[in-house]
Order: structure tokens, then sequence, then C-alpha cells
């Protein structure tokens, strides 16, 4: 239960000034490098042979749910 003590305390303890949390220049270093290492991926599947793959598995699928394979 508040007493007006408590409210008179909570009050004027809070920060008005509400700055946001910087981040760490390591964290963004981390942030970038994963992001590289997974463009670098999908570049890598794109220009690969995995779209063909992923194409001819999707085709035959459809032609088992239909009953033709």
């Amino acid at each position: 239960m508040y007493n007006t003590r408590m409210i008179y305390k909570d009050k004027h303890t809070r920060r008005t000034d509400a700055q946001p949390k910087r981040t760490s220049l390591a964290t963004c270093g981390v942030v970038i490098a994963v992001l590289a290492i997974a463009c670098a991926l999908i570049a890598l599947g794109i220009l690969g042979e995995a779209p063909h793959d992923v194409w001819q598995r999707a085709a035959m699928v459809c032609y088992e749910c239909i009953g033709i394979g």
C-alpha cells in the first residue's frame, strides 16, 4: 500500500531526461558482421544451384499432392 511519502519519493526520483541507452561499438560490429555473413550466404545460395533444386522439389511435392507423381 502506498502512502504519500512513497508516492512523493517515487515521483521525484524518476529520471525525466529519458536518454536512450547507447549500444557499444562491439555490439554494433557483431550485428554488422552477422548481417554481412547472412547476405553472403544468401548470395551464394542464389548464385548456386539451390533455387533450381528447391523448385524441382516443390514441383514434385505438388504433383504428389494432386496424385500425378
